[in-house]
């Protein structure tokens, strides 16, 4: 089944509605998320998988956005970082962080730009579409799991090479590659380096 084609104003309004419309996004200004979470971990010698169970905490308000993981351990209590609009501020746990740390110590502009938690992020580039416009560029079609996606290329706002690319199919957005995952129910992002 073939489905018309698409113009970038199109794809974006598409997904705002799909998230409620444009009123129930702006009237949405913080956004609390609590829920379970659950290291896992791979050792290194023996191949084992051990597991850490605890409390995600989400929040996000006018480009703002806290995120920490409580783990029932002492020897590995947490991990959170924070953003105030400026800054981006990390927690350190007494023990060696996860990679997840590394996001905001290496890749902070994800945050910045409200990249991180999708659309669940009250500073969601696709939401602000006439803010960031500039930055996003409709790239054709992928193939993801045999069904035929919208590509969208973002450029973050720090100048930095990278990019990121949104892939839009009817209500959700999703994305493939190999270099950064951040997923929530339906949304995935992914990051790259080079002038793709």
């Amino acid at each position: 089944m073939s489905h018309p084609k698409l113009t970038l104003d199109e794809i974006v309004q598409k997904h705002v509605e799909s998230l409620g419309g444009q009123q129930a996004v702006a009237a949405a200004k913080t956004r609390v998320l609590i829920g379970a979470a659950r290291l896992s971990k791979l050792g290194e010698s023996d191949k084992t998988v051990s597991k850490l169970p605890g409390t995600a905490q989400f929040a996000t308000s006018n480009g703002r956005l806290l995120f920490a993981i409580l783990y029932q351990s002492q020897a590995f209590p947490f991990e959170k970082f924070a953003f105030d609009g400026n800054t981006i501020s990390i927690g350190k746990p007494i023990s060696v962080p996860t990679e997840l740390i590394g996001i905001p110590k290496n890749q902070g502009w994800i945050i910045k730009d409200g990249l991180f938690g999708g659309p669940l992020s009250a500073n969601w580039p696709l939401v602000r579409y006439g803010e960031v416009k500039n930055r996003l560029d409709l790239a054709g079609t992928s193939k993801i799991l045999s069904k035929s996606c919208y590509r969208i290329k973002y450029v973050p706002t720090t100048g930095d090479r990278s990019r990121v690319t949104f892939y839009n199919r009817h209500r959700n957005v999703s994305a493939s590659s190999e270099r950064i995952y951040l997923r929530v129910p339906g949304v995935f992002q992914n990051s790259q380096r080079g002038n793709a």
